[in-house]
């Protein structure tokens, strides 16, 4: 028995940990987005400053090479914010896999993990939906079990 609580309570961390990582990946896409932003603006204006030197030569050749390398790192950030976007999907996905079946646990777990800012307490949760700090306790870990069996079947 106990080593089935352990088994359990692993099983929930695991669930829990790939929740919060939501919160995380979200301020990492923003600022991978931030990023990219100035990438591209500065692109524009050494591809600007570019296209007005009439001389040719090494300035030139130096400010193609910084124009070369510019678009190779925003490729590369793309690519980056690919993988978050991904990332937050798969979130969403876990928490969306328990509709119809579960509302109000997918309720529960998109209060307690899908803002990307603030991680409200279990009694915040259940006076907001009119449910007891137990119930929204109960049903959290029932959520967090359901999450842990999609993710054992599941290979992302």
């Amino acid at each position: 028995m106990a080593k089935s609580a352990t088994i359990q309570a692993e099983n929930r961390e695991i669930a829990r940990r790939k929740l919060v990582s939501y919160r995380a990946q979200c301020d990492i896409y923003k600022q991978l987005l931030k990023i990219v932003e100035s990438a591209e603006s500065r692109l524009m204006s050494v591809t600007a400053l570019y296209d007005e030197m009439r001389s040719g030569g090494v300035a030139r050749d130096a400010m193609a090479d910084q124009i070369i390398t510019l678009e190779s790192q925003i490729e590369r950030l793309n690519k980056l914010i690919d993988e978050q976007a991904a990332a937050l999907d798969e979130v969403l996905w876990l928490i969306n896999s328990l509709l119809p079946e579960h509302p109000t646990m997918v309720s529960v777990l998109c209060k307690r993990y899908l803002e990307p800012t603030y991680e409200p307490t279990f009694q915040e949760i259940a006076d907001d939906m009119g449910l007891s700090e137990s119930r929204v306790k109960h049903v959290h870990l029932e959520g967090l079990d359901e999450i842990s069996k999609i993710i054992k079947v599941s290979t992302f």
